[in-house]
């Protein structure tokens, strides 16, 4: 039997945040050789704008 899942519907340019807001988040990870909790406890922390067109500098600014 498979189950059904809903996946809401995400704007392309909201993708792209989050992809790179992931990525941010692995390789701060990596870089400051964190482990996967300390990962996850620093992206709940993150101050996330809601405006959808980011500049790449602000994309940087977010994850650095």
């Amino acid at each position: 039997m498979q189950k059904h899942i809903d996946i809401p519907y995400l704007p392309e340019s909201m993708e792209y945040v989050v992809i790179r807001l992931i990525i941010g988040v692995i390789v701060n990870a990596v870089r400051k050789q964190w482990d996967i909790q300390k990962a996850k406890d620093n992206a709940l922390d993150l101050k996330i704008p809601s405006d959808e067109n980011l500049s790449e500098y602000e994309l940087e600014q977010i994850i650095v």
